[in-house]
């Protein structure tokens, strides 16, 4: 039987979150401690970049819940970790009603995030080059996404809101390194088209290329807010395929796989405007199983 490896730390996220100040600069603002109430052994980060009005902060009072679980809110986020009646591990809402304000965010503005992110997998875990599998599964539900732009003052290219996930998938030998991205939900589409596109439009952009296939190659069905999706699906494939079409933007041209790892992930919100919604995450896991020698 193949050697199977789990890349994701605490896949059940029970042992809370660090949290991320707005500003890159800002580094961790403080812990919020999980289920077991122990701090210091988080190995998620909860990311809110560009939500500067209402940030989370180390000071956030926490409302705790039956069984162990908690609350962390604010007039533009809100945190609901392991509720009681056990329906989900971890909902994000993120209200940009609060944080923008009545204005209209223009090009090369940032934009508001709510991030849960992982880094560092790359530690222990094989390269692409020594997988057979690389089996991907999460429950994901929108509970609501309600759009507060006016008709006359949206663009669909500019003020979109999505949940993705996403992966860096990197060439360790030379550096290069593409977001591949595991589609979820995008106001726009009833079912996800595809995106491709260099990471940009704000100053702390990385500049690498954006590979976020159909959604109907990781999943048979249309997401529709208030219902459960549930992904299961081999991504070996999928990124093989991402790294082929990344070579037409002259990356991974000679790589080899052996040489590429997946060396971080985030999933979450990302709201280019003003919209408010909540996404519930439950069962996250990548596992992947070894070549047999």
């Amino acid at each position: 039987m193949s050697e199977q490896v789990h890349f994701f730390k605490d896949e059940e996220l029970k042992n809370g979150f660090k949290v991320h100040g707005p500003r890159h600069e800002d580094g961790i603002v403080g812990e919020y401690a999980g289920i077991n109430e122990k701090k210091g052994s988080a190995e998620w980060t909860l990311a809110q970049w560009g939500v500067y009005r209402n940030s989370l902060k180390g000071n956030t009072p926490r409302k705790n819940l039956a069984g162990g679980g908690f609350v962390y809110e604010t007039p533009s986020l809100k945190i609901t970790s392991h509720p009681e009646d056990g329906d989900y591990d971890l909902r994000m809402e993120l209200r940009t009603t609060e944080e923008y304000c009545g204005h209209i965010r223009e090009y090369g503005e940032d934009w508001c995030h709510i991030l849960l992110e992982q880094g560092g997998l790359h530690f222990n875990t094989p390269s692409l080059g020594e997988l057979s599998e690389l089996r991907y599964k999460a429950d994901l539900q929108i509970d609501y996404c309600d759009c507060h732009i006016p008709k006359d003052k949206f663009i669909p290219s500019q003020h979109s809101c999505q949940v993705h996930h996403y992966l860096t998938v990197q060439d360790l030998k030379d550096n290069h390194f593409l977001w591949f991205g595991i589609p979820f939900y995008d106001h726009r589409y009833e079912k996800f088209p595809g995106y491709i596109g260099i990471d940009s439009g704000k100053a702390d952009a990385t500049g690498q290329i954006i590979i976020n296939l159909p959604v109907s190659d990781f999943y048979d069905g249309s997401i529709r807010v208030g219902e459960w999706s549930h992904y299961d699906v081999d991504l070996l494939p999928l990124i093989k395929k991402a790294i082929k079409i990344a070579w037409g933007y002259n990356k991974f041209i000679n790589a080899d796989l052996n040489n590429i790892k997946i060396t971080g992930t985030n999933i979450g919100w990302e709201a280019f405007y003003e919209f408010n919604g909540a996404v519930k995450i439950k069962n996250m896991q990548m596992i992947g199983k070894m070549l047999d020698k």
